[in-house]
């Protein structure tokens, strides 16, 4: 991960209006992974020889993350998925640029509980009755499983930005915190990873980093009220001022006319997309 953006979008942000759809782009979209868990699970022998169900790490991992190489990673709140949506749509139509938006996994996480605790962990004989200890070590494992597979989806992934609402934090005095265990994990890695640059990045368009970590301070953990602390001090602010100039930043890309309504639309190839990519940077860097 080469950059960390906290973006405010207000409701009446331009990416709000209708312009950009709250339905994901085709090619943006997951297929659901509810419909696909089943084919993680396998038959295993144990010691004893006795044939056991098991479910494969990385089975599971490629039914949740199909081919995923997105530039963009998008923290968000559940409420805040229209904005997520909008503002996905609005850098793949305009630049090109390809996002990853989290609540499209961990929103089927209930689904694949549900799910496979119908197949494993129902107690025998009683209707809509499951084994305590069974279910809760399931949700320990499918909650690993999907919180270090979207900690690779922010390593590998170029930049990630937050959507900062008074959906996705709380006002705890002076300080801002987080109910949501999810943004709480993805801003903090993003704060301790590594600055690399996206594999894609053409070689011509790549830039030496001088400082390769970011330092964070240290800060306690309220665990008693599972509130946790919003990690924003690596993480360059983006109001609706600056989403506005991004909207007016010339695309690079092959500009041609669609023939539904003479709209203006583009096809970008790999280095079109981190030349928008690196245009959005010097944007937000540098104002």
């Amino acid at each position: 991960m080469l950059h960390a953006f906290n973006f405010s979008i207000p409701d009446y942000s331009f990416l709000l209006n209708g312009s950009y759809s709250f339905t994901l782009a085709e090619q943006l979209r997951l297929p659901n992974p509810i419909k696909k868990i089943k084919e993680s699970i396998t038959k295993t022998k144990n010691h004893n020889e006795t044939i056991v169900d098991s479910i494969n790490y990385e089975e599971f991992k490629k039914i949740w993350f199909p081919s995923v190489d997105s530039h963009v990673f998008i923290s968000h709140s559940h409420v805040d998925k229209n904005k997520a949506i909008a503002l996905a749509n609005f850098l793949f139509s305009k630049f090109g640029i390809r996002s990853f938006i989290d609540s499209e996994v961990w929103g089927y996480m209930d689904d694949a509980l549900h799910e496979l605790n119908n197949k494993h962990n129902k107690f025998p004989g009683q209707e809509n009755t499951y084994i305590y200890e069974y279910c809760n070590r399931l949700a320990s494992n499918l909650n690993m499983i999907l919180s270090s597979a979207l900690m690779k989806m922010i390593h590998n992934s170029e930049c990630l930005i937050f959507i900062n609402t008074l959906d996705s934090c709380i006002q705890n005095g002076d300080e801002f915190r987080t109910q949501s265990p999810w943004i709480f994990s993805e801003l903090l890695m993003s704060s301790m990873l590594e600055k690399k640059e996206h594999k894609d990045r053409p070689s011509d368009l790549r830039k030496s980093i001088s400082n390769s970590r970011v330092v964070i301070s240290n800060e306690a953990f309220d665990e008693a009220v599972f509130s946790y602390p919003l990690y924003l001090q690596h993480m360059h602010n983006v109001n609706n001022e600056k989403i506005y100039k991004i909207n007016k930043l010339s695309p690079s890309g092959i500009a041609f006319t669609t023939s539904n309504y003479s709209d203006i639309a583009y096809h970008f190839e790999t280095d079109d997309i981190f030349r928008n990519l690196d245009a959005i940077y010097n944007l937000v860097l540098s104002h």
